[in-house]
């Protein structure tokens, strides 16, 4: 489905096309606050260049081009279809060498009325070419072009030799070859079009013959550096000849600060060579430059570089010459200046006169720039933390192995101490610490020796025998421990651990208090980051073996940890060992009636009929309405998941015989009625045969022994004959139809039907990731090349920095993907790769710091990852205010209708809930975004945090000032009321 454009962001598209329309510049930047749907405005000002005709420079040849530019890969595969992009970008052929094929295929593949090429690109891979040899798909393409060249045309053998420069595969590297020779070959046709042009722009280019002249050479006498270098000359022409065919009429560059250097065209590097084509030509194409804190929001005295540059407002500097570059009727410079010399004047002059200076560079910002932000609603945050034993015995442990170090190299260790840093920031350092020079320092100056600590009270290495004896592990660490308490309670009292998915917003019913979903109803998954690497491993490991200890060692006392895969191939003899242990529990039987999706049971229970009753009360209405739609004999007799296979199917078949049931039986099918995942899925998804495989990948997840454990402790039961009833009522009580219902609506707002309910039904299988793991050093394998403990992470996983390529960032998708559904992971912890430009806030509103970052930019885009569209806080929050509404797509109308009486733009209810609204709900039950920020007692980060929080409240007024701290200190004496006429609005729906 197609999201409707809200109020606000049809003002603000409307307002950077009327820029656009204007011609008194082409460039604008959107800098709505984080979360507020820029990328879906970008896709409106895409629809709407659209529809300017050759006056405006679109459509020059016939085919409207545009270009999507964004910092990473991920960011693209997220944004896919809310760009209108129909190709989910393959991250190997996005370099900017080889958009020229792009660009015809897409060419050819446009039928009738006004061709569209809308071609996405990332500058780590597509614009930055660092003097390398770049990717296999690159220099296979480039090989079919140069091959028939007249200086290479005798060499071919030779050429493809000398290209393969990593010595890849020969099979993999023939097949590239083959693979882009047919396309080119489909591209030619019987003319050979498109190959003449493109050798002939070769041979034209300024660097071939210095290009060529180094790869005949190497063909005649191999060279690795030669190579190198021949290669690189090559793809440079490759990229300009591409920027000439891409010839954009639209660019958007999405979370552009990330790659501002775009913006520099003045220098000579290669990426300023390729970026004149895109920015420095006269009415080239229109910009839309992207980003909710596109410069550096404050500079204090302290970061001022040894020449005193303020790089703050060099940025801010740079960023209005590129925007303004064009202008001729005014002189933003000079403009700023006068406002900026008024704010240094507060103290003497009129405050009118600062007001009427603010107003008249506010709306030469607003001449390029627009800006959006949310009502705001308090976030809740907490710092409380403790100092942990296990801090200052890690903290000694590092430093007397770092004092062994230097004794055995004799001082020339190349450390005195242990970061302190590292010690807050992770537990068990040598087994987390990969990559990092200190540990490999570490390894190579012990040469095999054992740590010089005792075995049993060591705590810089996870233990081999605990892990494998499923041993409690403490967590050694304040933030670690502050988590756990988050997760599973301060004293383990709410029981975590033993969630499958994240309560409803919106149950149909309540249940008891006492069970865990009643004791977790406010629960929200977790969002960390962290400046460290190693954090996002620790935590999945740490959290997910906590998980898995708390469950299994619990219900199988002598289970072990398995340290490898399970087999899919496992003969019948290990298969009910397994299912001993805890895996494998719904047997071939049990699991067909699980996700049997039956028709009768479906109709027997109505969620809207019932909806706010007690469960006590929907359990005993659909048992009477099954009996009476049924001739059923109630009597005492056995049975098993196969008789109730069977009783279901007379059901369905309407089969008027009676049916003979026990009173236990009646219960089992009443709650199938209400939740078995088969009739779920089915009163969801509308069609058997896809209800049937949902709910089959579903009941998977109840074969795994750490939540098969987590059953039998929750029903103190160990049966494998009856566990297909514990998952049932595990499901009756999780609200299952009210969490599949919610999810659905957040997949796609429409009612189920025909057009999405693949759709629908694939997004919500894709949400059930499988185990991953992580390979951690152990006392049996540090230093003694053994190999390394491989822990599962399912209930916390990693989403930090991963290689550029197609399967990394597969991988990095389906992780966000399934962090976004209901279902585990309940923990995702990135570094700065997950922090701008991703949605994590479906099932989130719990956000922590583990480390305070360098400057408030890295807050905003942090919070901005969780606070945004029908964000889990905002849901739980207009369900607690109309409870009585059954659909969500009702609760959000009837949310809007009152926010409309209140004069409130679309902002309300889908991204802010204003107090007002608010005081509404008991402050018990009120829900907010939550800012965890861990600080140790007495530490230097408390007064960083100060200084954050400070400069996060004026940073806006502030905003491309020089010495910023000064300012401050100036306005500490205004009233609020004179400090928000200061404020700047750029804001289109605000203006009008």
């Amino acid at each position: 489905m197609e999201k409707k454009l809200k109020d606000f962001q049809i003002a603000t598209a409307n307002h950077i096309v009327d820029i656009f329309k204007s011609k008194r510049q082409r460039r604008v930047l959107l800098s709505d606050e984080v979360g507020l749907g820029k990328t879906i405005v970008s896709k409106e000002v895409i629809r709407q260049v659209g529809e300017l005709d050759e006056t405006y420079g679109v459509w020059d040849d016939g085919i409207y081009r545009v270009v999507y530019i964004c910092s990473n890969a991920n960011i693209v595969k997220q944004n896919t279809e809310n760009l209108g992009i129909t190709e989910v970008l393959n991250i190997d052929e996005s370099r900017l060498s080889m958009q020229h094929l792009v660009v015809a295929k897409k060419a050819k593949e446009m039928k009738g009325g006004k061709p569209q090429i809308l071609i996405p690109l990332t500058p780590g891979t597509s614009f930055n070419l660092q003097n390398s040899a770049g990717n296999m798909n690159e220099r296979a393409l480039m090989y079919n072009i140069l091959s028939a060249l007249p200086d290479f045309k005798d060499h071919k053998l030779a050429l493809k030799n000398r290209l393969n420069i990593y010595n890849a595969n020969a099979v993999n590297w023939n097949n590239n070859i083959t693979k882009y020779e047919q396309e080119i070959s489909d591209l030619d046709g019987e003319e050979g079009d498109y190959s003449k042009k493109i050798r002939q722009e070769v041979m034209e280019d300024e660097g071939y013959k210095e290009a060529s002249s180094l790869l005949l050479k190497t063909i005649s006498c191999p060279d690795y550096a030669t190579s190198n270098k021949a290669i690189s000359l090559f793809r440079l022409i490759f990229c300009k000849i591409s920027m000439k065919e891409l010839s954009p009429d639209l660019v958007v560059m999405d979370e552009f600060q990330r790659f501002s250097s775009l913006l520099d065209t003045e220098d000579n590097s290669e990426e300023a060579l390729l970026t004149r084509n895109f920015f420095g030509q006269e009415n080239g194409p229109f910009i839309l430059l992207v980003s909710a804190t596109p410069y550096k929001p404050f500079t204090t005295l302290e970061e001022l570089n040894e020449y005193r540059i303020d790089s703050q407002y060099q940025d801010f500097i740079k960023l209005t010459d590129f925007l303004f570059k064009e202008r001729a009727d005014f002189d933003f410079k000079q403009v700023w200046h006068d406002y900026s010399m008024g704010l240094c004047r507060l103290s003497t002059d009129s405050l009118d006169i600062l007001i009427a200076k603010k107003n008249i560079a506010e709306d030469a910002m607003y001449e390029g720039m627009s800006r959006t932000e949310r009502y705001r609603t308090q976030t809740k945050t907490d710092l409380t933390m403790g100092i942990d034993v296990g801090d200052v015995v890690s903290y000694c442990q590092m430093q007397e192995i770092i004092d062994v170090c230097n004794d055995v190299q004799k001082g020339q260790f190349g450390a005195k101490t242990v970061p302190m840093e590292y010690v807050k920031s992770s537990p068990y350092l040598l087994s987390f610490m990969d990559k990092y020079k200190l540990k490999q320092a570490v390894e190579k100056a012990l040469d095999g020796r054992l740590l010089p600590i005792s075995s049993h009270k060591q705590r810089c290495l996870l233990k081999v025998d605990d892990v494998y004896r499923y041993r409690k592990i403490e967590p050694c660490n304040a933030k670690l421990g502050k988590l756990y308490d988050i997760l599973f309670g301060e004293k383990g009292e709410k029981h975590g651990e033993q969630l499958l998915w994240v309560p409803a917003s919106h149950p149909y019913y309540s249940i008891p208090s006492h069970n865990v979903f009643a004791r977790n109803h406010d629960f929200s998954k977790i969002l960390v980051f962290s400046a460290w690497e190693m954090v996002p491993r620790m935590i999945a490991c740490m959290v997910s073996y906590a998980v898995e200890q708390k469950s299994i060692s619990l219900a199988f006392p002598a289970a072990t940890y398995t340290n490898q895969k399970e087999s899919d191939e496992i003969n019948e003899r290990n298969k009910q060992e397994n299912r001993k242990a805890g895996t494998e529990r719904l047997r071939d039987e049990s699991l067909r009636l699980t996700s049997f999706p039956s028709l009768f049971l479906t109709k027997a229970y109505c969620p809207e009929e019932y909806l706010g009753q007690d469960i006590k009360n929907v359990r005993a209405s659909v048992r009477s309405y099954i009996i009476g739609q049924k001739n059923i004999k109630v009597q005492p007799q056995s049975y098993s998941a196969q008789s109730l296979l069977d009783a279901i199917t007379q059901f369905d078949s309407d089969c008027t015989d009676e049916i003979q049931l026990s009173s236990e039986a009646l219960d089992i099918l009443t709650d199938m009625a209400i939740g078995s995942p088969g009739v779920c899925f089915y009163r969801l998804l509308q069609n058997q045969d896809l209800a049937r495989e949902a709910a089959a990948e579903f009941c998977k997840m109840f074969n795994r022994r750490y939540n098969a454990a987590t059953l039998d402790i929750v029903y103190n039961k160990k049966s494998a004959l009856t566990y297909y009833q514990q998952v049932i009522d595990y499901c009756v009580m999780g609200n299952l139809q009210a969490v599949l219902d919610e999810f659905a609506h957040m997949i796609d707002e429409e009612p189920v039907n025909a057009n999405n309910v693949n759709k629908i039904q694939k997004r919500i299988v894709d949400s059930f990731i499988g185990r991953n793991y992580q390979e951690i050093d152990t006392t049996e394998s540090f230093a003694k090349k053994k190999k390394k403990w491989r822990i599962r992470t399912h209930y916390a996983m990693p989403y930090g920095k991963m290689k550029m390529n197609e399967r990394d960032t597969n991988k990095a998708n389906d992780t966000r993907l399934a962090f976004n559904s209901p279902f585990r992971p309940f923990v995702l912890t990135s570094t700065s790769v997950g922090q701008e430009g991703l949605d994590f806030h479906w099932y989130c509103r719990k956000i922590m710091h583990w480390n305070i970052p360098s400057n408030p930019q890295d807050i905003e885009q942090r919070e901005g990852r969780i606070d945004r569209y029908k964000s889990l806080y905002v849901r739980r929050n207009v369900a607690k205010l109309h409870p009585d509404i059954y659909e969500w797509s009702g609760i959000f109308d009837e949310a809007r209708n009152e926010a409309e009486k209140e004069g409130l733009c679309e902002l309300v209810p889908y991204w802010s809930i204003p107090q007002k609204l608010l005081d509404r709900i008991p402050d018990s039950q009120q829900e907010r975004i939550e800012s965890v920020i861990p600080l140790y007692p007495l530490s230097a980060d408390w007064s960083k945090y100060e200084r954050m929080k400070s400069v996060l409240g004026l940073y806006r007024l502030t905003m491309g000032q020089p010495r910023q701290e000064e300012l401050l200190e100036l306005f500490k004496d205004l009233r609020e009321e004179d400090v928000k006429r200061l404020l700047i609005n750029l804001s289109p729906i605000r203006r009008k």
